[in-house]
């Protein structure tokens, strides 16, 4: 099912298995398409926060007008919640771990 991320049918797993996961679960864009449609997002970087207890998040590499659209979101809607469930897994864990796409 296009519902859940993980295979739920034996074709859905060899799918994933030969594409990978995130191009068997989401719908591909054409060139054409990405060139009028897409966003560049080299302006941003993934890193730890200096601010102490905020963890992890997404950070300027270069000036950014205020009200500027920094990224489109959601870029993947998820539609269990509990994907991302982290309570049961320790910090350290935690805080190493990206979802790939």
């Amino acid at each position: 099912s296009r519902g859940s991320l993980v295979p739920l049918t034996l074709a859905a797993f060899h799918e994933a298995s030969t594409k990978g996961t995130a191009r068997a679960r989401l719908n591909e864009r054409s060139v054409d398409w990405l060139q009028q449609n897409g966003r560049c997002l080299d302006g941003i970087r993934a890193g730890e926060s200096r601010i102490a207890g905020a963890g992890r998040g997404a950070f300027a590499t270069v000036p950014i007008e205020e009200g500027s659209i920094i990224t489109p979101i959601p870029l993947v809607q998820i539609m269990n919640s509990k994907t991302f469930d982290t309570e049961s897994i320790p910090y350290q864990e935690v805080s190493k771990q990206q979802l790939l796409l």
